[in-house]
Parts: C-alpha cells; structure tokens; sequence
C-alpha cells in the first residue's frame, strides 16, 4: 500500500523533520532512517471549548463516521448505546462548530477506535476530554503513554459488552463522573492543545539553530526525484508524475529503470480506481 509506514517515511526523508501523530512511530520513522522524526499526537482545539457550563442535555455523545469495513465494533457499539440513552444525531456529520457542542452538551462521550487501530489515539480522544465530558475507550490506549490515567482521566472498556453498563454506573455516580471528567479535561487543556503542539515545535527548532537534518539533502538529484515519482504516482498526481519520469529519463538509465516499478504502480492504482 502507498500509503503504508514504510511509504511515508520513504517521502519523510525530504523534509528536515518528520512529525508524527502516533505514539511510538516517531521512533519507527527514526529506525527507517530519519533522524528527526518528532512525536507531535493529535490535540484538541482549546477555542472550540470554553463553554464548558453549557447543559449537558445527552446522556452520550457521538460524532464520527461508523460505516465501512474499518468501523465493526464501533457501529454495534454505538447502535446499542442509542437503543439505551439520550444521544445527539450520531448518524450525521459534523463541523468541528457542531462537535464542540455535542460534545459540551454530553454528560459521557464514549470513543470506539478503528477495528485495524485499536491503541491509537486521535482528536476525538482530547476533543471529549477538552469539553469535560467523561470520556470511556477501549484498553489498552495510546493515551496512558502520553501520561493519562484510566480511572483518573478517563475510563475504560475492555470488552464491548460492557460499554453499556459503565455508562449506567457513571450516569448513576454523578460527583464521580465529573470528578474524572474535570481531571481529563484540566490535562488536555494543559497539555494538550494546538498551542502546547505549536510551543513543542518552536523549542525544538530553538534547541536545532537552523541545523537542516532531511536525508535527501546529501542524495543525488535522482534519489530526490525518484523520491517525488513515488509520493505522486502514490495520490495520483499523473501531470507531475510524467514531468518527474522525464527529468530521471534525462539522468541516464539507471534511473529511468528505477522509476518504473512506482510509476507503474500508480498508474495501476488509478486504473483499479476508475474502474471501480
């Protein structure tokens, strides 16, 4: 798949730093050869949530696709949620306006990850928390790496079935619930925000001093363009994937002979793609 680790942290080595979203593949880039690849995880937006006396008038809210392949668990889980409790339109989409409100609107916001991303932890994750709503995931989560606290923070489920009854217990145990609630959101606000991800990135470019770090600096011009064939072919970008193919047609054979495997995959990508 193009889109795969190893595709990005191929396109990583063109930039100076690699930022990435998910705990842990910062050093999965830097194995690959990146040597300044930096653990930047999603974050909420602390200006969507500042009404957090807003009434909270759903027992569990929701926002977020659950159709397709990838959202299994996820749609039975949220399907018997809303045979039990007062939710929001869980069924359609939402601006990040609209989700701010839900979410300030909702006494328990639970996430359910992809069925093929069960640790990782993503915007929902600091949004639910951002708005002081309680936030319940399934264990194991990539937010106990990130210093979050089951039971301090947030709850959480280990098998599907129970979903249900830890939103009874906590819609039950009020001071409780908002007890951890008030904890998650004081260290999502705290911790992680937009400004606190901007302020990481600023010290670290203070700490470098300009020092350039992307691998492809010290490639040969074939390498570099061998590299952009790849990203372009990769999102069907065929006007600048034809234009790169002929420069690395002007370098010799070589790397002309190079390019083909990528220039054709591509090309049968977007063939499967029109055709589907």
């Amino acid at each position: 798949e193009f889109d795969s680790a190893e595709s990005r942290i191929r396109w990583s080595m063109l930039f100076d730093y690699a930022c990435v979203f998910h705990v842990g593949y910062d050093k999965v880039f830097q194995k690959g050869g990146h040597p300044q690849a930096v653990l930047l995880p999603h974050c909420a937006d602390a200006t969507l949530f500042q009404n957090s006396q807003r009434e909270r008038i759903y027992e569990v809210g929701w926002v977020g696709n659950s159709e397709g392949s990838l959202y299994g668990r996820r749609r039975r889980i949220i399907l018997h949620l809303a045979e039990h409790f007062r939710m929001n339109e869980w069924q359609r989409r939402h601006s990040q306006e609209e989700m701010a409100e839900v979410y300030q609107s909702s006494k328990i916001v639970v996430h359910v990850n992809r069925d093929d991303h069960t640790t990782v932890t993503g915007a929902r994750h600091f949004e639910a928390t951002a708005a002081g709503a309680l936030l319940i995931t399934g264990i194991p989560t990539d937010l106990t790496r990130l210093g979050f606290r089951e039971g301090e923070h947030f709850i959480g489920f280990r098998r599907e079935e129970e979903v249900a009854d830890l939103v009874r217990y906590y819609l039950a145990h009020e001071e409780e619930r908002q007890r951890i609630a008030e904890s998650g959101r004081e260290k999502t606000l705290q911790e992680h925000t937009y400004d606190r991800r901007v302020e990481t990135l600023l010290d670290l470019l203070e700490k470098d001093q300009g020092r350039f770090f992307a691998p492809a600096r010290k490639g040969s011009e074939a390498e570099i363009r061998q590299i952009y064939l790849d990203y372009y072919a990769a999102h069907y970008l065929l006007d600048y994937s034809f234009e790169e193919l002929r420069h690395l047609s002007q370098l010799g054979p070589k790397a002309l002979l190079k390019a083909i495997p990528p220039f054709t995959k591509g090309m049968l990508r977007i063939l499967r793609r029109t055709l589907a």
